[in-house]
């Protein structure tokens, strides 16, 4: 609960106006924040009267694929329109750490007294900037500030604040503060640093699942060379008992935006892999960097002399000229990187997220404020591995290749415990209690 949380930043201080001209509650401001899962009747956005949804101002959702844009922005379509998805509660237990109202048990946010709007989206790159818009938006035609909160994250991308999401989230920091996660991703080995020399022209990885078996590679790797000089690769099926490549395939060239489609039944994979792997190369306009990238769906039923993982792997062989320095990320949701005998080891030193390396946003990467939560039943839960007052291990962090180091900040964001969505939790109870555990003992927002 923020009750600890907020002693640990001083934020307790700031919302005392403890040493300041007055006290800072949100008052006057809109907080926004764009996400998936809202329950908009939870009592952490009641008015202090207890108006349900009365401090949410408005709220918009996206469906993305539908072309859809809906605004609510009254009471009763409110009431009537409940929630985004019972799939979902990530929106509600978010807002209840930003916003959440002080009238409710003590369990509150930080900016109680501050107007809310919320944008719902399927949360692609569009949907989420079109929602930063909307929280502008209305904080301009109202003449409040604006602060606005984006816990997400994607692991793909330059990681130097040159894409477009990030060059656009630039651009509206100039009306709004905007806080970006720094990924939940920093235990994981995601990313890999390939430094290529007439010594050394090649280097080699493999790719592994987050069930940890392999025998489902889903996803996309993502290859950003640090200039305009081109990397290579041949696609590998990779023998786990026989520790041996048992297939290759040189990929041809990919320059000016070329492609390269690996599909069975033509290439076979060997006939150990079905599925699909799509790769393409070219220098981004953005930055004048070299980027490949390859998107898969493969899976393999050959399952290794144990039985509990698949046998064979997917691996690449990377080439590049003298001097060539590439870093690879997996997308850190399906896949991760593994290393190959005698390659380099995939590390956690570049598990950040790519959205929050622009240079007009906030990074915010978590520490843990405590070691134990309340539970609903009057005992008390004790989390291991976390250490009270340290940066959590899950916590995201680079140093981009233009030298910055991320994230900027960090505040306590591992053990939080915050508002959950009531159609979620109804709706799967079973799932609901394992996510409420994961997220103690792994993150919060």
């Amino acid at each position: 609960t923020l009750d600890v949380a907020r002693h640990c930043f001083g934020a307790d201080r700031v919302l005392t106006g403890a040493g300041l001209p007055r006290a800072f509650t949100g008052k006057g401001v809109v907080v926004g924040w764009c996400d998936i899962g809202l329950d908009a009747m939870h009592p952490n956005f009641r008015t202090p009267d207890g108006r349900p949804a009365g401090r949410i101002k408005r709220l918009v959702q996206y469906r993305e694929s539908q072309g859809e844009r809906r605004i609510i922005d009254s009471p009763e379509e409110m009431a009537l329109w409940r929630t985004d998805t019972v799939a979902q509660d990530h929106g509600t237990h978010v807002g209840g750490i930003i916003a959440g109202s002080d009238n409710w048990f003590g369990y509150r946010g930080i900016a109680s007294d501050a107007d809310i709007v919320v944008t719902l989206s399927e949360l692609s790159d569009v949907g989420l900037l079109a929602g930063v818009e909307d929280i502008i938006e209305y904080a301009r035609s109202v003449g409040k500030p604006a602060v606005v909160n984006l816990s997400m994250g994607n692991y793909t991308g330059p990681h130097d604040g040159t894409d477009l999401m990030c060059q656009y989230l630039d651009m509206l920091g100039e009306e709004a503060v905007i806080c970006v996660s720094a990924g939940n991703e920093g235990n994981r080995t995601n990313a890999v640093r390939l430094e290529f020399s007439d010594g050394k022209p090649a280097q080699e990885i493999r790719l592994g699942n987050y069930s940890w078996n392999q025998f489902h590679i889903q996803g996309m790797t993502d290859v950003w060379s640090h200039d305009d000089r081109p990397v290579d690769v041949t696609v590998c099926v990779y023998d786990e008992t026989t520790r041996e490549k048992v297939w290759s395939v040189p990929v041809p060239s990919l320059r000016d935006g070329e492609s390269y489609t690996l599909a069975t039944p033509q290439c076979g994979f060997a006939g150990l892999f079905e599925g699909r792997m799509i790769l393409a190369g070219d220098i981004s306009p953005d930055n004048g960097r070299y980027e490949l990238a390859i998107g898969y769906d493969l899976t393999t039923e050959q399952r290794s002399q144990e039985g509990a993982w698949a046998r064979y792997n997917i691996a690449f062989e990377f080439r590049g000229a003298d001097g060539v320095v590439a870093d690879v990320y997996a997308d850190g949701i399906y896949t991760r990187l593994r290393g190959m005998p005698g390659g380099p080891a995939p590390t956690t030193d570049l598990s950040f997220s790519n959205m929050a390396t622009g240079r007009n946003t906030i990074s915010v990467g978590m520490y843990t404020s405590r070691e134990t939560a309340p539970l609903l039943n009057g005992d008390t839960d004790r989390f291991r591995n976390v250490e009270e007052g340290t940066v959590n291990v899950n916590s995201g962090y680079a140093t981009l290749t233009d030298g910055r180091v991320m994230p900027l900040t960090v505040a306590p964001g591992a053990i939080v415990v915050s508002s959950s969505s009531s159609p979620y939790a109804a709706t799967l109870p079973d799932v609901a209690s394992a996510r409420s555990e994961e997220r103690f003992s792994r993150n919060a927002e």
